[in-house]
């Protein structure tokens, strides 16, 4: 599987708003999230 920082951005967005429930999270989410913020993607 590839790392988050493999992936684009588009591909990060889908993950992000796939998300089962935005207000908790997974440990995985979380690292969307933060890989998301690290490039400065606007969600």
């Amino acid at each position: 599987m590839p790392g988050l920082e493999d992936l684009d951005d588009k591909t990060l967005i889908d993950l992000w708003n796939a998300a089962a429930d935005p207000e908790n999270p997974t440990e995985y989410e979380q690292a969307v999230i933060a890989e998301m913020e690290r490039r400065q993607i606007d969600f």
